[in-house]
């Protein structure tokens, strides 16, 4: 279940995009040293958030959610994340999320992801 959830955060942040009609988002390596530290993934954690929360309300409310599920085939990917299940993802259950798929990605525990460990990463979520 939790890791559903944390590979639901890493595919959430990607469907912002889509879902907002923008760009792609850049890689959360800003620094282009080949891993992603905390900081990086906090930074793409916030940009996707606020794409995701596209009436700028501090919340991912249902109809949010249906328009993210229309570019992951129909599933709700930000249901696990709705950790009171009131309908909505809050900034801090958006967060909570990200740090801890962040802490589960990190296998070595050096506070940044390496090439092996965001390959698996996206291995794990499919991409």
């Amino acid at each position: 279940m939790i890791r559903r959830f944390a590979a639901a955060c890493v595919l959430a942040v990607l469907a912002a995009g889509a879902a907002s009609a923008q760009p792609r988002p850049p890689s959360p390596d800003t620094d282009k040293d080949g891993f992603i530290s905390m900081a990086e993934h906090l930074a793409a954690g916030e940009r996707g958030f606020k794409r995701m929360d596209a009436n700028g309300n501090g919340v991912i409310d249902a109809d949010e959610q249906a328009q993210i599920a229309k570019f992951t085939g129909g599933r709700n990917i930000l249901a696990p994340a709705d950790l009171n299940k009131d309908g909505k993802v809050s900034k801090e259950e958006f967060v909570k999320a990200s740090n801890y798929r962040f802490k589960q990605a990190d296998t070595d525990g050096d506070g940044k992801l390496n090439a092996a460990e965001q390959d698996a990463m996206r291995k794990a979520r499919g991409v």
